[in-house]
């Protein structure tokens, strides 16, 4: 059973957590002091890390940095939690090392989806499902790039495009579920690129992987709707 450290000075994050891996065949370790984050990290060996950026009694950018430089910890992913940060703040943790970011508020579909980018734990997590159908996306509109997408789940979809954008740029989407009369449209953002060349998931084209953001209530429904008849 792979063990997964949750690193959250906030309690009701913690307990979010928590409850979203509640039936998800992990073990879960959690700390709620940064001065605590290595020597459990040591010790447990977790095959992933979800650190805080702001955790109490302990600095989260060197705790990253000791991970990083130490070759008995640095392959184990780490996905910084924040809120909100300066670019050059976020620059730093990237330098350090950090694999993905994950964005307060925090959802279930989300933290789930940067679970489930670094751990296999089959359909019990955030289940994807392949799916084509065109999208269209950009900056500040659903223009002027389109695309095809390869698959999909409740926290995001997976675009195939030789447009390798940088990890978390903002993008627009739209989309038309297979059978559905009307748009999705959401703002989402760049979680995990696939580049050609240097495949970071070789059963996959190339492409990126956006993590959905601002999804509608109804846009949620019909995913999670045409998901389970997908299932």
């Amino acid at each position: 059973m792979p063990k997964i450290l949750l690193a959250e000075s906030d309690r009701i994050s913690l307990e979010l957590g928590r409850a979203f891996l509640r039936t998800a065949g992990v073990e879960l370790l959690t700390c709620l002091n940064g001065e605590e984050v290595l020597g459990i990290v040591r010790h447990e060996l977790p095959a992933l890390v979800l650190m805080s950026m702001n955790m109490s009694g302990g600095n989260s950018l060197e705790n990253v940095k000791q991970i990083k430089s130490d070759q008995a910890l640095k392959d184990i992913p780490i996905v910084l939690i924040c809120k909100s940060a300066r670019e050059e703040e976020l620059s730093q943790f990237r330098r350090a090392g950090i694999n993905d970011l994950l964005l307060k508020p925090i959802s279930r579909p989300s933290f789930l989806a940067a679970v489930n980018k670094f751990i296999d734990t089959g359909k019990m997590i955030s289940p994807r499902f392949k799916s084509c159908m065109p999208v269209a996306f950009g900056f500040n509109s659903p223009q002027p790039f389109a695309c095809h997408s390869h698959d999909l789940s409740e926290g995001g979809i997976f675009l195939e495009t030789g447009n390798a954008f940088p990890l978390d740029t903002r993008l627009v989407i739209r989309f038309r579920l297979p059978g559905a009369s009307t748009e999705i449209q959401c703002g989402s953002r760049v979680a995990w690129i696939n580049r050609s060349g240097s495949l970071l998931k070789p059963a996959l084209p190339s492409g990126i992987g956006l993590q959905f953001l601002d999804m509608t209530p109804e846009g949620v429904a019909a995913i999670r709707e045409y998901l389970l008849r997908q299932a």
